[in-house]
């Protein structure tokens, strides 16, 4: 059988917090939520931009107000502590034999602060990112290249409906996360 788990990350593993963002620029809601901003975001965590030329573009949409280092810093605050009990639910789960692979809509800013503060990462043996796929969840194309790479997962737990719809649409055991309590009795 197999024994692959597909794992969000936002809302999964750790707790989000756009707000912390919205407050380090100084910003109204309404400029990091304006359309401009959000295709920014987007071309960055699809891998249409580098990190550098996003916060080239960032810079200057904010009068250059703020450092490279600055606004990575601001950006890096949207991420939050793992979710109580998530790591020992994860822990049990790889002690029963279960493989964990990570399933994000990320960037790769993102995922350099998230690698290096995450209390559970290494017991995650792999991973797919939009910012490598080139493609975000829901789209298809993303979810093609996680079966190129590991084959259907046995379970595929995500915060977010429309990315579990496009998982049970390609057949995948997919489940909208609510707690580290389900995740530890589904897999038991």
């Amino acid at each position: 059988m197999n024994r692959i788990v597909a794992l969000d990350i936002g809302g999964v593993c750790i707790s989000i917090h756009p707000e912390r963002v919205v407050q380090g620029f100084g910003l109204l809601r309404t400029f990091f939520h304006a359309k401009e901003t959000l295709d920014l975001c987007n071309q960055l965590e699809t891998g249409k931009i580098t990190t550098a030329e996003w916060l080239a573009l960032l810079q200057k949409m904010t009068n250059n107000k703020f450092s490279p280092v600055e606004l990575l810093t601001i950006w890096n605050r949207m991420l939050g502590d793992s979710l109580p009990g998530m790591a020992d639910a994860v822990r049990r789960a790889v002690g029963r034999g279960w493989r964990f692979i990570y399933f994000s809509n990320t960037s790769e800013a993102h995922m350099d602060h998230f690698l290096k503060t995450n209390d559970f990462c290494h017991l995650v043996t792999g991973a797919v990112f939009s910012y490598e796929s080139g493609s975000m969840k829901p789209d298809a194309k993303i979810y093609a290249d996680f079966e190129a790479q590991y084959g259907k997962p046995a379970f595929y737990f995500d915060d977010r409906q429309e990315n579990i719809d496009a998982g049970l649409k390609r057949g995948w055991n997919a489940v909208r996360f609510h707690s580290p309590d389900q995740l530890d009795e589904l897999l038991r």
